[in-house]
């Protein structure tokens, strides 16, 4: 297969030449791999192989042989449901994200970013990958919406998040238990539910840990060893610009994809409101380091 990319974000998957009709007919319409069609197949697949006695043998887990649904609302993962039985936690139930992609090695959308610090090559020639779901994705294409797969930088996230020095690291852990706890942190009027997702910290962490790294600041003060020698001015200061970029763009309803660009992520966030901004203006100005 060869890819597509003709939306931010998505790509279609085209047939190589020399497939045949009989490899193609199933899931193929023309060129044109369709979304639901190759997802039904993989799933069918997948529930093949878990339903298999050997596939359980001496591994002590039991699989609900049910079908294998979607998560709910846009989500692109199936649950699998397991219980365990061992001597320890016996009976343990246990909930499995699966999510299959296909891996485009060395591959990269054209809008993808050029200049930045946070891709070495050997993180950009592992190409990317392309999220493998039962349903079509739900956007607003005008047609052939079937066609489409969400691109997925999962892997890329995780490699970056790896590398990184402890304090750097600390300031998204803190951004996360910020959003979980905003109903002690802020006034009653803002206390209710936030609509800012993981994903959308996680854009504007690479964004300010990107500049952060470009500014000069980050010198070699951390200290992977004792949590508490980590400096909290780093912690404290980039988690701020976080909240302050975050509130810039919901205002704006314009958060780019740190990767692809063009990518607007605010638009798969239908509910973050004037609300969700007011929130990351006051832990920005609560985490704000006087100068």
């Amino acid at each position: 297969t060869e890819a597509d990319d003709t939306i931010p974000g998505f790509v279609k998957i085209n047939a190589k030449p020399y497939l045949s009709k009989d490899q193609s007919q199933d899931i193929f319409i023309g060129d044109k791999l369709v979304a639901s069609f190759f997802g039904h197949y993989i799933y069918s697949l997948i529930q093949r192989v878990l339903g298999r006695e050997d596939t359980w043998l001496d591994l002590h887990f039991y699989w609900d042989e049910g079908p294998l649904e979607l998560s709910g609302g846009d989500s692109q993962v199936c649950e699998v449901h397991l219980r365990w039985v061992g001597r320890e936690c016996n009976n343990l139930s246990i909930s499995v994200d699966l999510a299959p992609v296909i891996h485009l090695q060395n591959w990269w959308p054209k809008a993808v970013i050029e200049q930045t610090l946070l891709l070495p090559k050997p993180v950009k020639d592992y190409g990317s990958l392309v999220v493998v779901c039962k349903a079509a994705p739900e956007e607003p294409f005008e047609g052939g919406h079937e066609a489409y797969f969400r691109l997925s930088y999962s892997h890329t996230e995780a490699r970056i998040f790896n590398a990184l020095p402890l304090d750097i690291k600390y300031s998204y852990i803190l951004a996360k238990i910020l959003m979980k706890n905003t109903s002690k942190l802020v006034p009653k009027q803002h206390t209710g539910r936030t609509y800012i997702s993981s994903y959308m910290l996680k854009m504007a962490f690479f964004t300010q840990y990107e500049n952060f790294l470009k500014s000069g600041n980050q010198e070699d003060k951390q200290s992977q060893s004792f949590p508490g020698e980590i400096p909290v001015e780093n912690v404290r200061q980039l988690t701020s610009l976080m909240f302050a970029q975050l509130e810039n763009c919901i205002k704006n309803r314009t958060l780019p994809s740190f990767f692809l660009p063009p990518q607007n992520i605010i638009r798969y966030h239908s509910r973050i409101s004037i609300a969700d901004r007011e929130i990351c203006m006051i832990l920005h100005q609560l985490l704000k380091v006087a100068t």
